[in-house]
C-alpha cells in the first residue's frame, strides 16, 4: 500500500512496521479427556474449532487421528458464530473436549474461570515462541504461572511508510497511526503535540519546563499508591496519566 501522492526525491527503502498477535490457541478442558461412548462402541471426542477457512484441514486431521486410534471417533464442530456457540455449550455444561479459540478477551475470560487445562509443565510448549505464551498469559489464566492454551497460529498487521515523509500530510498520517494504536499522542501544555510508540508497559512523564525535554519513568510504589487512593475514594482504577513538571536541581543552586 503506498501512501505517497508524489515520487520521493530520494529513493529509500520503505520500512515495514508490524504488530504480531496470536490468532489461534488450542485448549483442553481442565478435566481429563474422557469423551463419551458412541453407538459403535468407540469413544467420541468433540473438537470445537473457530476457523471456517481451516475446517477441511481439521476434518482431514481428525480422520488421520481416527485411523491411528481405531477406538476413538472425533466430531469436528465448526459453528458459524463460535463464541456464542461456545458460551451456550458452557451454560448447558456441554463442554467440548478439545477447542481452538481466538486469542482474545473471551479466551482470557474462560481461562480465568479455570475451564482450561494448565500446559505450563507440558513439553508441547517446548517449541512455542515465548512471546506468544506471554500474549495469552496477559489475556488471563487459571492461576499464577499457568499456561492455559497452546498458540498454533499468529497474524501480523503492518504498514509500509517512506522515511522521506513524502506521503500524505504528516498530521493525517499521525492520526491514522494513533487510531491504529501504533502511536500515542501527548500534550504537555506548551502548545505542541508529541507522539511516541505505543507500549504495553505503563509509564509516566517528567517534563523539563525550561527545555521541553520529556523523561519517561515508572515506579511500582507510585502505581500501588494511586490504586489505593482510588479504592479509598470508592473507585477501581482502570487507567491514569501522570505528568510532572519541573526544573533541574542545578538551576536552584
Amino acid at each position: 500500500m503506498s501512501l505517497s501522492s508524489s515520487p520521493p526525491r530520494r529513493h529509500r527503502a520503505r520500512r515495514p512496521l508490524r504488530v504480531a498477535t496470536v490468532a489461534g490457541v488450542l485448549v483442553l478442558v481442565a478435566s481429563l479427556l474422557a469423551g463419551c461412548s458412541g453407538g459403535d462402541g468407540r469413544t467420541v471426542i468433540t473438537f470445537f474449532q473457530f476457523k471456517p477457512e481451516a475446517q477441511q484441514y481439521f476434518q482431514d486431521l481428525a480422520r488421520q487421528f481416527e485411523q491411528a486410534n481405531p477406538g476413538i471417533r472425533v466430531v469436528v464442530d465448526n459453528p458459524a458464530d463460535p463464541e456464542t456457540a461456545l458460551r451456550t455449550r458452557l451454560v448447558k455444561n456441554d463442554v467440548p473436549d478439545v477447542m481452538t479459540l481466538n486469542a482474545n478477551g473471551t479466551f482470557g475470560e474462560f481461562a480465568s474461570a479455570k475451564i482450561f487445562r494448565d500446559f505450563s509443565s507440558d513439553r508441547v510448549l517446548d517449541h512455542v515462541n515465548p512471546a506468544y505464551l506471554k500474549v495469552i498469559g496477559a489475556l488471563g489464566s487459571g492461576g499464577k504461572g499457568e499456561v492455559n492454551g497452546v498458540p498454533f497460529a499468529a497474524n501480523a498487521s503492518g504498514l509500509l511508510y517512506n522515511e522521506d515523509g513524502t506521503f500524505k500530510p504528516a498530521g493525517e498520517i499521525r492520526r491514522l497511526f494513533e487510531e491504529a494504536g501504533i502511536l500515542e499522542r501527548h500534550e504537555f501544555g506548551d502548545g505542541r503535540s508529541r507522539y511516541e510508540a505505543a507500549s504495553e508497559t505503563h509509564h509516566d512523564h517528567l517534563i523539563d519546563v525550561e527545555t521541553g525535554n520529556v523523561i519517561e519513568f515508572a515506579d511500582d510504589e507510585l502505581e500501588e499508591l494511586q490504586k489505593r487512593i482510588a479504592q479509598r475514594l470508592g473507585f477501581r482504577l482502570v487507567d491514569h496519566r501522570m505528568e510532572l513538571y519541573g526544573v533541574t536541581l542545578n538551576r536552584d543552586r
